[in-house]
């Protein structure tokens, strides 16, 4: 874990730069986010990261839920007049 540390770090930083590119640029962030991440997966050398399934599911999955349960969703078909 303390090897890969500073490869997490600067890919954070990375992230981090993007997000504030495209903000600039007016562009959607997730754009850059996918174009960033294909090259740097085509660096040769770079640390492999290996991330357990249910870690991912436990840190997006809870919150989604949360926020799913929170949103309410206007009822079009009874608002609208005929």
């Amino acid at each position: 874990m303390h090897t890969i540390l500073p490869f997490l770090l600067a890919i954070i930083a990375i992230i981090v730069l993007l997000n504030m590119w495209a903000t600039k640029l007016k562009i959607a962030y997730p754009i850059l986010l996918v174009i960033g991440g294909l090259v740097i997966s085509f660096i040769p050398g770079l640390p492999k990261v290996k991330i357990d399934p249910n870690l991912i599911f436990f840190i997006f999955r809870a919150p989604g839920m949360a926020i799913d349960y929170r949103v309410q969703v206007p009822n079009t078909l009874s608002s609208r007049k005929c």
